[in-house]
């Protein structure tokens, strides 16, 4: 922010009079704001705090969910089956209520896993059959111990195509392996996957949602994975609720 940063933000004149004085308190020097931005930096940062804790007090998965925007990247960690399948059902149902084309981009080992979850979807098998429901396997795209992220992209853009075509409001994807390169100690990969999807769901033109389910995120990742997903629930989620 350069000079009269205040004023860019429109705030009333008493206000910006008392944050300046604020600024010279002592109250401001303990808590380490010296400068404008620094201030800024720390509401900000109470803000996201706020918010994340607002999401993790309501009062179920579906509520959650329900909440998602359209091109959201959300990432939420799970501890066991039952918490995996109410996530995987309400985002899955969330994107048939709003007419997107769903994808999951899977490793083949949990293909069951993501069935069995879908099982009280009604009429689940049309919508695999009809293609609304997409599988996208991870191990198709493993070369020389690597992802190929490339011809990953180029395969979504296919299928939003697709969508275009039936006239789909959006596509909406869920995928488990940068959680699963994380359990294998690949950080580094996981998070790249991460930046190149965060970029293609931002810079598409076609509406994307991106669910992006780990069995844990190490405390030390969180800073790496927070500046490429909206949000991070990291708390255990119940049949009943958020805690």
């Amino acid at each position: 922010m350069g000079r009269k940063d205040w004023y860019y933000v429109h705030l009333p004149k008493l206000l910006i009079k008392r944050l300046d004085n604020f600024l010279e308190s002592p109250q401001a020097k303990r808590t380490g704001m010296y400068n404008k931005p620094e201030l800024l930096r720390r509401l900000i940062n109470d803000f996201l705090e706020e918010q994340e804790t607002l999401y993790n007090r309501l009062e179920s998965i579906e509520e959650f969910i329900s909440e998602i925007k359209e091109s959201d990247h959300v990432l939420i960690t799970f501890n066991d089956k039952s918490q995996f399948e109410q996530i995987v059902f309400n985002f899955v149902r969330r994107g048939i209520i709003s007419n997107n084309i769903i994808v999951l981009f899977i490793a083949a080992k949990d293909e069951s896993q993501f069935i069995q979850a879908l099982n009280k979807i009604k009429n689940i098998n049309s919508h695999f059959s009809s293609q609304d429901i997409v599988v996208l396997r991870a191990d198709d795209y493993h070369q020389g111990g690597i992802y190929l992220i490339e011809p990953i992209l180029k395969r979504l853009e296919g299928i939003i195509q697709t969508a275009r075509d039936k006239s789909k409001s959006g596509l909406s994807l869920i995928g488990t392996l940068p959680g699963e390169l994380i359990e294998q100690g690949k950080h580094d990969e996981a998070h790249n996957i991460e930046i190149q999807f965060n970029e293609a769901i931002h810079k598409s033109e076609f509406p994307a949602t991106l669910l992006c389910l780990y069995r844990s995120l190490p405390k030390a990742l969180e800073g790496r994975f927070s500046g490429c997903h909206d949000l991070i629930i990291k708390r255990a989620v119940t049949s009943t609720g958020l805690q």
